[in-house]
């Protein structure tokens, strides 16, 4: 997301990095899934299926701080499960996110309908729990306007799996660009400029 934030300040807007390092699906985080907010269903084996789940918690810690600092609500931009980060912590914190704008997220399905399914099932994960699980939180509306940049010929991400059912307000643009450009590619940088601007 480097080559964002530089096109971002360019353009006026203040934009930090999440600060959570690499995001490697909270495989790589230890933590204790009776600990994360979403209240899952642990009433089976758990190999690990909450590592998002916690990085979305420790996102929205993060992210209530920030909007303490600025005093206002602060705007998510995110691409691929970064952008699916951001649509939770906008769920979770109505007042202090004012809008999101993705690349390429997946919204449904969790990590089913990507290429990575292929490591989380190695990891043993029972990725028909995590769809249940998303579906669940999915049921809950995102309060703050959502513009969601998707690709048909993503690659990464399943076409289907990047638009959200339950939120009907939520507005998309297709860019025929690959999964892995989208954070560097000019349109798509122009995109969220666009979205962030007319919000």
């Amino acid at each position: 997301m480097a080559p964002m934030r530089t096109y971002l300040r360019l353009h006026g807007f203040q934009a930090e990095g999440w600060g959570l390092g690499r995001n490697l699906a909270g495989l790589d985080r230890p933590h204790d899934p009776a600990e994360i907010s979403w209240g899952l269903d642990l009433n089976r084996p758990y190999r690990g299926e909450g590592g998002v789940p916690h990085l979305c918690d420790l996102m929205t810690a993060r992210v209530r701080k920030r909007a303490e600092v600025y005093g206002a609500p602060i705007a998510l931009v995110g691409w691929s499960l970064g952008g699916t980060i951001a649509r939770e912590v906008a769920r979770d914190l109505p007042g202090r996110v004012d809008q999101v704008v993705t690349l390429g997220a997946p919204v449904i399905g969790g990590p089913k309908y990507t290429r990575a399914a292929k490591v989380f099932r190695r990891r043993g994960m029972d990725l028909d729990w995590i769809e249940a699980e998303v579906a669940r939180r999915n049921a809950r509306p995102i309060r703050c306007p959502v513009t969601a940049i998707v690709s048909p010929t993503d690659g990464i991400v399943g076409f289907h799996s990047t638009r959200d059912p339950h939120h009907a307000d939520a507005r998309y643009i297709e860019a025929d660009v690959s999964h892995t450009g989208m954070g560097i590619n000019g349109r798509t940088l122009r995109l969220v400029v666009e979205a962030l601007t007319e919000q």
